[in-house]
């Protein structure tokens, strides 16, 4: 995120010396792009990096500091590594991934080792109250309505994009009503949501 705000800055610095203008910066993504735009919106430091967002199918998905940590000390588990940014350095990148891919795709192993089904992919953004002031969907919930006409903001969604990630494993299949209830529980959902 401070990589994507750093070109943002970029932008609003060199944007004239192109034809463009600064106050009309528009940022666009699909799926873990919007959703990394969705947590632009909760940054204090992007107010007037951008006038226009286009979210298509964005992940609202963060994780709480406590969260980041169980997922964080189930990767670390998994790889019988300390859980210690230098012996994450050490590790291949090869062997996270794949770690990472058996979090993602095992809900019983991820529980296991005290994650949610909440947590569907292992990493996510963390709403830390510094660099992520606010969860992103509170911040379009506020941008919304502050019906600011210094920010306008385009959603779209694709009905179907969960299907990539649970089709092709198989893990659709595998998929029971138990854990839909988790998920809605886990997610903080009403009760019936599942249905």
């Amino acid at each position: 995120l401070l990589d994507q705000v750093a070109a943002l800055e970029w932008i609003q610095r060199h944007i004239k010396a192109f034809g463009g203008d600064p106050a009309r910066v528009t940022v666009a993504g699909g799926s873990a792009g919007a959703g990394a735009i969705t947590c632009l919106l909760g940054m204090p430091r992007t107010k007037a990096l951008f006038s226009r967002v286009i979210l298509q199918s964005p992940s609202v998905a963060t994780q709480t500091q406590t969260e980041a940590r169980s997922s964080a000390h189930a990767i670390c588990a998994l790889l019988s590594v300390a859980c210690t940014a230098e012996s994450m350095a050490a590790v291949p990148v090869a062997d996270c991934v794949s770690v990472l891919s058996r979090l993602a795709d095992d809900t019983g192993l991820a529980r296991s080792l005290g994650m949610t089904s909440r947590n569907f992919f292992p990493l996510r953004a963390v709403v830390d109250g510094e660099v992520l002031a606010e969860a992103p969907l509170s911040a379009l919930q506020r941008h919304w309505k502050q019906r600011s006409p210094d920010l306008s903001i385009l959603v779209g969604s694709n009905r179907d994009e969960m299907r990539l990630y649970l089709v092709p494993s198989g893990r659709i299949d595998r998929t029971t009503g138990d854990d839909l209830r988790r998920f809605v529980e886990d997610a903080g959902l009403e009760s019936g949501a599942e249905g």
